[in-house]
């Protein structure tokens, strides 16, 4: 029913199926909640529990309290479905016919194109972009928790055509969703924590300090099995949608705006909801039930040889499918993060050595010296030659001849070049240290006297104060690698102890080595120590995922059986 004009003017009704009669009472119905604004059910006929019942539920679209009402004429409904029969059709009304929030012409964040959208990751995208411009976010992200899992999926962030779920910053947002959502209403945070709250939330403390400083409330939708709204904290069955919406900084809204945004937000999360049920996939689907269908009536079915069968196959399957952390082996080498090599700057004769590999070294300390004897009398015979210049130059002056000045100021330039550059060499012919540091290779103290070419090496010196690791990682395994992962190494100077390191980088560098291909992998200690040196060997292994015991044990096997099959052209 739909009021036409002022209130008592006229009314129209909108019969569904089109074409079908209302009940008699229904217009009676309408009248009475269209007064008085509120929902109104009423029997028809039969006794309690039997018989159909009128359902009324008043909407209001304009400035008028109460100017549609929705009628249901069907069997009786518990209180709970009755409930949420009416908040879905409040919902459904007010995101079909409200303006967007922004007030642009836009259509907004509504269910009408959120429909139009194929897959629940598109709808996901369109609802994270469209909040970050209906709310003038700088962030919004939405993750989900399927019936079962152990934790938050982050399935879209605003103008992100793709996640990485390995990124610093998508770990922290996840964090920071599980922690509101475990934390409960009120569900905001504006950095302005007490010392006693801010034990709470380290999760959202690091997020903020991290990444900008933007305050930021989540919007929590959680639906049962059965399509029922669950508040407070959402049990393991349920679905749940979270949307965390991050602010400029200060702008944190308000707790009546925080509600509007979540009432907005309900029914397009219902919906994304409904899109990942249509989506499941028949074995995810098995795979939620299974904790059902094995109930304690089906295995009181069982005899006991059926039974010990039964759990000695699920403990096989178990075995194999366990979840074992997967590692790789590496070959790894100590090197220095800072690395200098001196060459001889000019051809010349070694004149004395002051250290040699294995002594430490200060910045600017003398390693050795070339023979300077020559470019010694270089220097005093241009600086003789300058002199010259100079009381010609003054006997010029005094004749007045413009011809000789030219000459001899041209002179003077090409003296004073050549004199720099005499001096230039005279002083590189001092090799010093280029920073604090150990002397890796060169000793000279046994080749005093002996010529050098230029761009001889001398020597190298490496940096004491920071070290880093070179994994050689086989061709096979490298695939696997990524930066960030962690890796426990073993020295063998050092077999009684282990250190953590951190990948740096995969870099795109083969190298062919006895043992076969093998790709070099930079990375890093997590612990400074000044008990290894550079030129330490030992071995790594790399932490690179976990899966199940049979996957890892036999995927060498499988990759290899793989590549032989499309050797002989048996797959594609």
């Amino acid at each position: 029913m739909k009021r036409q004009g002022a209130a008592g003017i006229s009314y129209s009704t909108h019969p569904f199926p089109v074409g079908s009669s209302a009940p008699a009472a229904a217009m009676l119905v309408a009248r009475k909640v269209m007064a008085s604004g509120r929902v109104l059910s009423v029997r028809l006929n039969g006794s309690a529990g039997t018989g159909k019942v009128l359902l009324a539920i008043p909407l209001s679209f304009t400035s008028q309290p109460v100017d549609h009402v929705l009628v249901f004429s069907g069997p009786s409904l518990p209180a709970e479905q009755r409930e949420s029969c009416i908040r879905l059709c409040r919902w459904a009304s007010a995101w079909l016919h409200s303006p967007p929030p922004s007030g642009n012409a836009t259509n907004g964040l509504s269910l009408a194109s959120l429909l139009t959208q194929p897959t629940a990751l598109s709808v996901a995208m369109a609802m994270v972009n469209t909040l970050k411009l209906e709310y003038a976010c700088r962030r919004v992200s939405l993750a989900v928790r399927r019936p079962g899992s152990s934790g938050l999926h982050l399935m879209a962030m605003s103008d992100q055509s793709g996640i990485d779920q390995r990124r610093v910053l998508a770990c922290q947002i996840v964090a920071a969703m599980q922690e509101m959502l475990d934390a409960g209403a009120p569900r905001a945070f504006h950095g302005r924590l007490t010392d006693a709250r801010s034990d709470r939330f380290p999760e959202c403390l690091r997020l903020f300090e991290d990444q900008g400083r933007l305050p930021s409330f989540a919007c929590v939708v959680a639906e049962s099995a059965k399509g029922l709204s669950i508040e407070g904290l959402p049990p393991p069955e349920a679905t749940v949608v979270v949307i965390l919406l991050e602010h400029a900084p200060d702008l944190l809204p308000g707790p009546a705006q925080r509600t509007a945004i979540e009432e907005l937000v309900e029914p397009a999360c219902r919906l994304l909801i409904g899109r990942l049920r249509e989506q499941t996939s028949l074995l995810r689907r098995l795979r939620e039930k299974t904790c059902l269908w094995l109930n304690a009536t089906y295995l009181r079915s069982l005899t006991n040889r059926q039974l010990v069968y039964a759990l000695s196959a699920l403990l096989a399957v178990g075995v194999l499918v366990w979840p074992v952390p997967q590692r790789i082996s590496a070959r790894v080498m100590i090197e220095a993060r800072d690395l200098q090599v001196l060459v001889a700057p000019q051809a010349g004769f070694i004149a004395s050595s002051h250290a040699r590999a294995g002594d430490r070294v200060a910045k600017g300390q003398l390693l050795a010296t070339l023979d300077d004897q020559d470019l010694t009398l270089a220097v005093s015979k241009w600086h003789s030659e300058a002199t010259k210049n100079r009381q010609a130059l003054n006997m010029a002056l005094a004749s007045r001849d413009r011809v000789e000045l030219g000459r001899l100021r041209a002179d003077a330039e090409r003296i004073a070049a050549e004199q720099s550059l005499v001096e230039r060499q005279l002083t590189r012919a001092r090799l010093r240290a280029p920073f604090d540091g150990v002397v890796l290779s060169g000793d000279l103290s046994q080749q005093l006297g002996s010529s050098v070419v230029q761009g001889d090496t001398l020597f190298t010196v490496g940096s004491t104060d920071a070290y880093r690791l070179i994994l050689d990682v086989d061709e096979r395994d490298v695939g696997l690698v990524s930066s960030g992962q962690l890796a426990r190494v073993r020295l063998a100077a050092l077999p009684n102890r282990t250190w953590q390191a951190r990948v740096e980088a995969v870099l795109p560098v083969a190298t062919d080595t006895e043992d076969g291909i093998v790709f070099q992998v930079p990375a890093r200690l997590d612990e400074a120590t000044d008990v290894v040196r550079p030129g330490m060997e030992g071995v790594a292994k790399l932490q690179v995922g976990t899966r199940s015991l049979v996957w890892v044990y036999t995927r060498r096997l499988r990759e290899t059986v793989k590549l032989w099959f499309w050797h002989l052209g048996l797959i594609r």
